[in-house]
């Protein structure tokens, strides 16, 4: 519940006694489908710390290894944690995030696994996540054209090609513009109508902020407050950082005038609202979770991607 509901926090928490209850399900009744579920949902837990300053790099690894561990008493595929340490080790140790990524390819598959879908999805993420390009739309077809579909998919694909297409797009890479478009609207249609892969709405928000200053004040006012009730650090930095590219590039205006509802932050009736204080309330919030992201990963991709993204529009 803590995962659907978008309280993952919460699952760091309660997860540590869930195991108990394992640990004591399996001493008094063996294995069953109960259990298989709890080691099910931990690949969960290890894929979402990446979003988290709160969960240390250790203690990352304390959970890993315990998961690999009862993974191996289960006879379980170690395919799927190799998957998400590939995904938690890409922002912190290229090194560690290559080596994971060849473990999860030499594994078999088994019932522990992600579906097809999702693998092929992670198979992208890597390509992307390397630079190649040519090879990921390759490895994506079968994903685009819905030959391998799940709940998640090939939206969440589409989201990391549109933020490829980003950074290339702030490179000044022209070319990219259009298929970036072409998969916010599909994307952005997916996530209003069915509520999924809701981590891509900063990510639309960030190219519309880029390329079509309309379009990104429309999503801004549309999704708002998913900044204001999201508890995700990382969700929460991608928006902010999107929201200030946006108020940078309205130049040298001191108000702006937008129509939004009464609940949000600085709402006022005349509907004008002075940008210096909505780019710095952004801008505050995204160097304070940048800093503390850099911080538990030892390096500065955070605050380097804050910098390279905000940067004003020739």
């Amino acid at each position: 519940e803590v995962v659907f509901y978008d309280d993952i926090m919460e699952m760091y928490v309660v997860y540590p006694e869930i195991l108990k209850l394992y640990d004591e399900q399996v001493k008094e009744c063996g294995y069953s489908n109960h259990t298989f579920r709890v080691l099910w949902q931990y690949k969960w837990l290890l894929e979402d710390a990446k979003y988290f300053h709160q969960i240390s790099v250790k203690q990352w690894e304390k959970f890993y290894e315990d998961a690999k561990k009862r993974y191996i008493e289960n006879n379980y595929s170690l395919r799927a944690l190799y998957m998400k340490r590939f995904s938690f080790y890409k922002n912190i140790d290229r090194e560690e995030a290559d080596k994971a990524y060849k473990e999860f390819l030499n594994c078999k598959r088994d019932r522990m696994c992600d579906c097809q879908a999702c693998e092929r999805s992670a198979e992208v993420e890597y390509l992307l996540y390397v630079g190649e390009i040519g090879l990921a739309a390759s490895k994506a077809e079968a994903l685009f054209e819905r030959q391998m579909t799940c709940e998640e998919q090939p939206e969440c694909t589409y989201g990391d090609f549109i933020d490829y297409y980003n950074k290339k797009i702030a490179e000044g890479d022209a070319d990219y513009i259009e298929p970036a478009s072409n998969l916010c609207e599909t994307l952005k249609n997916a996530i209003a109508r069915r509520g999924i892969a809701t981590e891509f709405i900063p990510t639309i928000l960030l190219f519309y902020a880029m390329t079509g200053p309309t379009k990104a004040l429309n999503y801004y006012k549309k999704y708002w407050s998913f900044y204001e009730t999201c508890r995700n650090p990382h969700m929460k930095f991608n928006f902010a950082m999107a929201a200030v590219r946006f108020f940078n590039n309205l130049g040298d205006k001191e108000t702006y005038k937008m129509s939004v509802t009464s609940d949000f932050p600085f709402y006022n009736e005349s509907n004008t609202y002075n940008i210096a204080r909505l780019k710095a309330y952004y801008e505050n919030s995204a160097i304070d979770i940048a800093k503390k992201m850099d911080a538990r990963n030892g390096n500065t991709i955070y605050m380097d991607k804050f910098i390279r993204m905000t940067k004003m529009s020739e």
